[in-house]
């Protein structure tokens, strides 16, 4: 028995006129600009891991802004990855590197 294909991935950014690169800002949809938050995820290529970057759940709203937190998942939230990926994601994909993406 033979797992499920891999679903394609869309992209929310139409291609430049080469076909190959994106043109980052022109959406793919217009219905797309009407989404108000953002839930973004990032599958690393022949793994399950994923990385997000999610309000502290610790915070209070006291706080403003709300503190930010890199969370490293594998598949499941409660699943376990090899202590030298968890190195490397925390090491490459930092909370200053990873708010850099969302200004």
């Amino acid at each position: 028995m033979s797992a499920p294909p891999y679903p394609k991935i869309e992209n929310l950014y139409a291609r430049a006129a080469d076909g190959k690169s994106l043109d980052v800002g022109v959406l793919r949809r217009e219905t797309t600009g009407l989404i108000r938050t953002w839930l973004a995820t990032e599958k690393i290529d022949g793994t399950n891991i994923r990385i997000s970057l999610e309000p502290y759940k610790g915070a209070t709203e006291l706080i403003k802004p709300a503190p930010w937190v890199v969370q490293y998942y594998g598949r499941t939230n409660k699943a376990q990855m090899p202590d030298f990926i968890q190195e490397y994601l925390e090491a490459a994909f930092t909370l200053k590197n990873m708010r850099l993406l969302w200004r």
